[in-house]
This record gives C-alpha cells, sequence and structure tokens, in this order.
C-alpha cells in the first residue's frame, strides 16, 4: 500500500509541475477548460435567464403589494413631516 501512495504522490508532483510550464497552461486551457466552460455556459443560459426574469418580477410584486398596503406610503409621509 506504501507504494502505491508514493508512486501516486510523485504523479501528482509531476502533473502539477507539468501543468505550470506556460506552454502546457495554455494547451490546457484553450482545449479543455474553455470548451467545458463555454459548453457549460450554453447550457446553463436559459436557466439563469429565467431565474433573473422571476426575480425581476417578484420584485416588483414585492413593490407593488408594499405599496397597496401601504407601508412604504406610511413611511415616506413620515419621512416627510419628520423634514
Amino acid at each position: 500500500m506504501g507504494d502505491f501512495s508514493h508512486l501516486f504522490k510523485e504523479s501528482v508532483d509531476m502533473l502539477i509541475t507539468e501543468y505550470m510550464k506556460d506552454e502546457n497552461k495554455s494547451k490546457v486551457e484553450k482545449n479543455i477548460l474553455d470548451p467545458v466552460v463555454i459548453y457549460l455556459g450554453q447550457k446553463l443560459w436559459p436557466y439563469i435567464l429565467t431565474f433573473s426574469i422571476v426575480l425581476c418580477i417578484v420584485f416588483i410584486l414585492l413593490i407593488y403589494i408594499l405599496f397597496r398596503v401601504g407601508i412604504v406610503k406610511e413611511a415616506s409621509s413620515v419621512s416627510s413631516t419628520n423634514a
């Protein structure tokens, strides 16, 4: 068991050393990371857009409800009477 852990540690150290070289780092970024990020962005974009729209609608409804209930009107009239 000790031989495998030593072999694993050496392999990881060697991979890290090779990755830290600029030419290898740019290859990994261009050929692996960039395509993965682009793919994930394309797949997640509809969900992000939907979440943003729902959040805006909820915020608008919250403001409407606060005005309807009168909380915002009372707060604004109190601050104007204090001035």
